[in-house]
């Protein structure tokens, strides 16, 4: 519930809105105390606008079986919260319904110009926490952008009121936000990053950086059915080859999801991934042994060959692994 602070700023909002602004509610029925406080909260709201934000209810769900609200100036509903927008999420609750119904929008010209460069529609999911202190932020971040661009879509969602959508990304910390369902922000973001990020994610030539995303926020199995969905390998392997030792390890979780997905996935890339049988970074020269055991494309047993004669111990232990591997599967051949 609101209190009477509260109510006053949404006096002070919605006597400058310059059009009727909806606040529709899709409710399960279930009595849930969220979604009565999410109810109670709309009530107030409206109650107190003067008739400026008008609340009305859908059969249709944002996600289904799930208590939202949907915020609207006209047919397009394209801002969802599936999180209760009161405490420190009442400012950027209240600001982006002074953004719909009075046409002030507070957008840099950066994230204007940015945004002005997509082409696709592009969702954008905020899940937040209501202690979180970061997540004002972030979810104004993102509002913004779709106040910005018609293209855009936004749902907040409450990750500790809906867990299931937050294990669903792996998500272990707020904020996080997800594009696409593929490109994931890990912590606080400005709307201007944001923007560039939503452009870039949009970019098929960006594919890399999506899956480096989702790989280091531990999202290794859903980059692998991205990489084979798009049939676009290179992309994983150049996050493989990274000197960071979690992000190699993530990328190494995720290439073999990919090869129970599609076990010839790495054939095109086979020879680039042998270069790195040959680098300065030891690790990198061991992980990639192990992989290419794993791949299990005999293609690779002349290069491994080759790196039999490898300075460190540990490397020829896992070269000579790979090709006991890879020889007794060309003997059964």
């Amino acid at each position: 519930m609101l209190s009477d602070n509260d109510l006053m700023r949404v006096q002070d909002v919605s006597s400058n809105l310059t059009k009727p602004l909806k606040l529709i509610l899709f409710g399960t029925g279930s009595q849930s105390l969220f979604e009565r406080n999410l109810f109670d909260l709309v009530r107030q709201v409206s109650g107190v606008s003067m008739n400026r934000i008008i609340m009305e209810e859908t059969s249709e769900p944002v996600l289904t079986g799930k208590p939202s609200i949907t915020l609207t100036t006209d047919e397009a509903r394209r801002i969802h919260y599936l999180a209760s927008p009161e405490g420190p999420e009442l400012k950027p609750f209240l600001d982006v319904i002074s953004w719909l119904g009075s046409d002030s929008l507070d957008a840099s010209s950066v994230t204007k110009q940015a945004l002005n460069e997509l082409s696709l529609p592009t969702h954008i999911l905020v899940l937040i926490a209501s202690s979180c202190p970061h997540c004002p932020q972030t979810v104004r971040s993102a509002l913004l952008q779709a106040v910005s661009c018609e293209l855009v879509s936004v749902t907040i969602v409450d990750a500790l009121e809906f867990p299931d959508v937050a294990d669903q990304f792996k998500c272990k910390s707020t904020p996080t936000t997800i594009v696409n369902g593929e490109l994931t922000i890990v912590g606080n973001i400005s709307a201007d990053d944001l923007a560039k990020k939503v452009v870039e994610a949009s970019n098929q030539s960006s594919l890399t950086m999506v899956v480096e995303s989702m790989v280091k926020s531990g999202r290794a199995e859903d980059a692998a059915r991205l990489v084979c969905e798009k049939a676009q390998p290179a992309a994983l392997v150049e996050v493989f080859r990274q000197k960071e030792f979690s992000t190699r390890i993530g990328a190494l979780v995720a290439m073999e999801s990919s090869l129970e997905i599609n076990n010839s996935i790495f054939d095109s890339v086979l020879k680039d991934i042998c270069k790195l049988l040959f680098v300065s970074d030891v690790g990198l020269k061991g992980d990639t042994a192990e992989l290419l055991g794993k791949i299990g494309n005999v293609g690779a047993i002349p290069d491994l060959q080759r790196a039999l004669n490898d300075d460190d111990a540990d490397v020829r232990e896992a070269v000579q692994e790979a090709l006991e591997t890879l020889e007794a599967k060309l003997n059964n051949e």
